[in-house]
């Protein structure tokens, strides 16, 4: 079981933390508020709203435009990707002269 396991972490050393984690091939618990890390690291996920369970399975069954839009007020999707990383979560661009 990890708890935030990247939350110290630069930016480099994350990506290499997820790679190693998914190359033991070892079922793993862990607890992440970076959605797109968790896109990234797990096969599955389980999203809470209030401390109850608002939905869970695959990444792509989960993690839809109206569940980000319902429990966290963002619109973003899930793409699925076939390099290194099975998944990305893509928010809109930001509106001009907005800085992101």
């Amino acid at each position: 079981m990890l708890d935030e396991l990247t939350n110290h972490l630069d930016f480099r050393a994350r990506f290499e933390l997820l790679d190693l984690i998914r190359a033991t091939g070892v079922t793993t618990l862990a607890v992440l508020h970076d959605l797109d890390l968790a896109a990234r690291l797990c096969n599955h996920v389980v999203v809470l709203r209030q401390g109850t369970v608002a939905a869970a399975g695959p990444v792509l069954e989960v993690l839809t435009p109206d569940l980000l839009a319902d429990v966290f007020g963002v619109r973003a999707s899930t793409e699925a990707r076939r390099r290194r990383h099975p998944h990305h979560l893509r928010g809109p661009a930001p509106r001009e002269g907005r800085r992101p």
